[in-house]
């Protein structure tokens, strides 16, 4: 199988970019891949900031991978 680095570039309220890359690397697991990381650039290191609130299930909309 294959191995898979992702970068994340926008920040946690810009738009759904974190909760995509989260259910990408996901499912590339299920599937047998291997996720070397999830490496936070630009204003995607505000993703790691532990004061940050998610959004509800019922406030965000989110694709998930199968």
């Amino acid at each position: 199988m294959g191995k898979l680095a992702i970068l994340l570039t926008t920040g946690p309220y810009t738009s759904q970019n974190t909760d995509t890359v989260i259910e990408i690397a996901k499912a590339a697991v299920k599937k047998g891949h291997e996720v070397l990381g999830i490496y936070l650039f630009v204003d995607g290191v505000l993703n790691a900031n532990k004061d940050i609130n998610s959004l509800s299930e019922e406030e965000r909309c989110i694709l998930t991978v199968n």
